[in-house]
């Protein structure tokens, strides 16, 4: 389905020159006759949209013009920008809802989420904070300081063009929160701003899923690096794979170790290293509950690997 502005309201889709468009038959009514199930743009039009995405929730990387730097990229595989990956990093974590979706998940079970010891609810393996301790060898200890529900003016489908990050933090703000207290490095930055919307995450616009940068000033301090990602319904829907994940591009720079096509102008999906790692689609695992490691590779560049077993020196058994 896509929503038809003409109409103001949601219709079945077909495929016009590679591209998604209404039919002007409401989801209200039954399907158009011939109408085939699960169309698909062309890869072309989903690249474009990707790379939209894309260009627009990661900042652009400096590439020279050597094979090694493009490999590598420039900062020896990680992206650019501030980095967190060790000591005691506080972050703040606001939830947020809107008027035609409520919440009805309680602060108290997200802080158990992120904060936990010994977090074994709706299956997951950990809490968030567990799960950075362990991979990274104890040089991590992320907490978030969990706050809300901050309820935003407009509807969830306004803010698939607006960013909610800065009308949620200063409504925050104006009620008294101090941000100083989340700047580890006494930087005058907030190391790590986390946003949870009401409701599963929605992959369109500026609900999708993501981690980027965004510049706002409350007095002496000021946002860098945040992350937005969706609440889910219902208590039974936390997990803390996608958390995760996107916590891994926020504090240590990690990249993304998959690929949809847009690097080799192929148009197909590389699953990259896959499950085998928090930055691949091991953050989908068992429902999002039981997220892969952070492979070795990864592990080295944020200086969490404390031994090396060099295979090319002989043993004596």
């Amino acid at each position: 389905m896509v929503y038809d502005e003409e109409r103001g309201q949601y219709c079945y889709a077909q495929v016009v020159e590679g591209r998604f468009a209404s039919t002007g038959t409401s989801v209200l009514k039954p399907v158009p006759q011939g109408l085939r199930r699960h169309l698909k743009e062309s890869g072309t039009i989903r690249n474009e949209k990707f790379q939209r995405r894309y260009n627009k929730i990661r900042p652009r990387e400096t590439t020279g013009s050597s094979h090694r730097f493009r490999t590598l990229g420039p900062a020896n595989g990680l992206l650019e920008g501030r980095r967190v990956s060790q000591g005691q990093v506080r972050g703040l974590t606001i939830i947020v809802d809107f008027p035609d979706m409520p919440t009805q998940i309680a602060v108290a079970d997200v802080d158990a989420l992120l904060n936990g010891d010994n977090y074994r609810q709706n299956g997951n393996h950990c809490s968030v904070k567990e799960y950075f301790r362990i991979v990274s060898n104890g040089k991590l200890e992320y907490t978030n300081t969990v706050i809300g529900p901050i309820h935003l003016s407009r509807n969830r489908n306004f803010y698939k063009d607006t960013l909610l990050v800065e009308e949620a933090l200063t409504i925050a703000v104006n009620q008294g929160l101090d941000l100083s207290q989340f700047d580890s490095r006494n930087e005058g930055i907030v190391d790590a701003v986390n946003f949870m919307y009401a409701g599963e995450s929605v992959y369109e616009g500026d609900l999708w899923p993501h981690n980027f940068s965004t510049d706002l000033r409350f007095g002496n301090i000021g946002t860098h690096f945040y992350m937005l990602t969706g609440l889910g319904r219902h208590r039974v829907d936390l997990n803390i794979g996608t958390f995760c994940h996107e916590s891994g591009h926020l504090l240590c720079r990690f990249p993304d170790l998959y690929d949809y096509g847009q690097r080799d102008g192929d148009f197909e999906k590389s699953a990259g290293i896959g499950k085998y790692c928090l930055m691949g689609s091991g953050n989908h695992l068992n429902q999002g509950r039981t997220p892969s490691p952070v492979c070795g590779f990864l592990r080295e560049l944020a200086g969490w690997v404390d031994q090396e077993i060099l295979l090319n020196q002989t043993a004596a058994f």
